[in-house]
């Protein structure tokens, strides 16, 4: 438990479509700023999905899109 906020998604997600917003917090799981158990959580989610530590990128980055992470490819 590291602090950092992490997203719980499906692993074939389509525009961000089923992620989830986790925090641990102590005992507490935090989904979307709801506290939920452990169980519920399981609930929520399908089989196949995977959970990424979520990234702040600079802001001029995420002005390009700033509902999603944005990527730069220099070539």
């Amino acid at each position: 438990q590291d602090g950092r906020d992490k997203f719980l998604k499906p692993s074939r997600l389509f525009q961000g479509q089923g992620a989830l917003k986790l925090k641990f917090d102590g005992d507490f799981i935090l989904c979307e700023g709801e506290e939920i158990s452990f169980e519920d959580l399981l609930q929520k989610v399908d089989r196949d999905s995977i959970v990424q530590y979520a990234v702040e990128q600079h802001p001029k980055i995420a002005s390009v899109h700033p509902h999603s992470l944005n990527t730069l490819y220099v070539g």
